[in-house]
């Protein structure tokens, strides 16, 4: 903290600014990584792909770790969202939102006991919770629909 204020002292506000610092240069231009930025839109989940990809348009070689860091930086490895295939049936959907309201109202004034159970079942469709996803944005897949499910 006291070397900003030495350095406020001397230099005013241009001594505040961030100074050149070590390090190795960047392997590639502004405009060969937007490049990477664009095939890993292509195909996120081959690093490799990226990397020949690369190769062949700018001529430098690099290390999928380079391309992984390139991804880490513009994406994240986060659970992909489950969204109905179809918005559900506006009259249907108020008819059941009011018949559980009904349902509670019995259960506030005593009348019944209401229970509340998830149904068990196996998908026939593989699941892919996880992937690459632009920060930002969600990516979702369809629910698989009910009947193709096995119900135990």
């Amino acid at each position: 903290m006291s070397a900003w204020i030495e350095r406020w002292q001397a230099w005013g506000r241009v001594g505040l600014s961030d100074r050149p610092r070590s390090g190795r240069p960047a392997i590639f231009t502004a405009d060969e990584q937007q490049q990477v930025y664009a095939a890993l839109d292509d195909s996120p989940k081959d690093v490799k792909q990226v990397v020949e990809a690369m190769a062949q348009k700018t001529g430098k070689r690099v290390r999928t770790k380079t391309i992984k860091r390139f991804l880490k930086k513009s994406h994240l490895w986060k659970r992909i969202k489950k969204a109905p295939a179809q918005t559900p049936d506006p009259y249907r959907y108020t008819r059941g939102q009011e018949m559980i309201a009904r349902l509670q109202a019995r259960e506030n004034r005593g009348e019944c006991d209401l229970g509340y159970f998830d149904g068990a079942g196996f998908g026939f469709e593989p699941s892919l919770p996880y992937a690459w996803q632009p920060i930002g944005s969600s990516m979702t897949v369809p629910t698989a629909r009910h009947r193709r499910r096995l119900h135990v």
